[in-house]
């Protein structure tokens, strides 16, 4: 049997673009170890058909800067031995690791040496997500970050990215076109199904709006809940259900904001919830929000939500 391992500073099966290239793998016949890190209740160890999932550290905020970066070394150095240690019992084929940070690719160095190829799988870009994250250290982290990502590339046999305006941001930084491999965010179509049967009207009241998948500042939300105060006037009863995970300063921020426009009774702030239940949402939803604001990394992203409110 064909094995193949993935390195995700994420959670199985939380992550849905780490899911669903894991299940087409499977699908296929192959064998894919993810290492990721561990929820709550998560087990550290689960199979799940031919997948089998290593959850090596347990999962924290990575909103703070130093935090994170202290978090992902750790995790890095963890997953390398982790993934030693499997290889001992398994002959990998290929080694995928998921950014961020991009030099989780570095984990495969061993199996680079002897002849193992290494895919990167760029879902966002790093330079440009840290310059709307941490802006006020650019001068600190920019040249870092752009060395990271340069070595990072040059270290992986391929590439994959997720939209367009990546793909191109990556060439213009020296990455070789024919290197790259674009694999946009799409919606699996064997949980995101569109009904026939589903009707669609005119809505004069009670619009149910939807947003799902991470929740922080650079996706828009305050923007979001000032609309849906807007809308009492001429679509009363709009009510707007948020589910994902969010960072702990921006939860308190729309709190702060649903609370002064008064309409507590129109917003759900919900947790995290898995694709299947996001489907079901969808489903009894009128409209998807995907809120982006303008910065330099939201104006080169695509999102996958975006593609699954179409798919329903």
């Amino acid at each position: 049997m064909t094995h193949v391992a993935m390195i995700v500073l994420s959670f199985y099966p939380a992550d849905p673009r780490v899911r669903r290239e894991a299940e087409t793998l499977e699908r296929q016949g192959i064998s894919v170890d993810v290492i990721c890190m561990r929820g709550p209740d998560e087990k550290k160890v689960e199979e799940i058909g031919r997948i089998k999932v290593y959850r090596v550290i347990k999962g924290s905020n990575k909103e703070n800067m130093v935090k994170y970066l202290l978090l992902s070394t750790k995790f890095m150095i963890i997953s390398f031995a982790v993934l030693c240690y499997l290889s001992f019992k398994k002959r990998y084929k290929l080694i995928q690791a998921h950014n961020m940070p991009d030099y989780l690719i570095f984990t495969g160095i061993i199996h680079k040496i002897i002849g193992v190829p290494l895919i990167l799988d760029l879902h966002d870009l790093t330079v440009e997500l840290f310059e709307t994250k941490w802006g006020r250290h650019k001068r600190i982290l920019n040249s870092l970050v752009k060395f990271a990502e340069k070595i990072s590339c040059g270290f992986a046999n391929e590439i994959i990215t997720t939209s367009t305006g990546f793909k191109e941001r990556l060439i213009e930084r020296g990455i070789t076109a024919n290197k790259i491999t674009l694999v946009l965010n799409s919606a699996d179509h064997y949980i995101f199904k569109f009904n026939p049967q589903r009707e669609f009207h005119k809505i004069q009241k009670d619009l149910r709006l939807l947003y799902h998948g991470t929740v922080t500042k650079r996706f828009g939300l305050t923007t979001v809940i000032e609309a849906v105060a807007q809308l009492q006037d001429t679509i009363p009863e709009t009510t707007l259900e948020i589910y994902g995970k969010y960072d702990d300063s921006y939860r308190e921020e729309l709190y702060e904001k649903i609370n002064s426009l008064g309409i507590n009774d129109h917003i759900i702030l919900g947790g995290y919830l898995s694709l299947e239940e996001i489907s079901l949402k969808i489903e009894h939803s009128h409209i998807g929000i995907v809120p982006y604001l303008s910065d330099p990394f939201m104006n080169l992203a695509l999102s996958t939500k975006t593609f699954e409110y179409v798919a329903m």
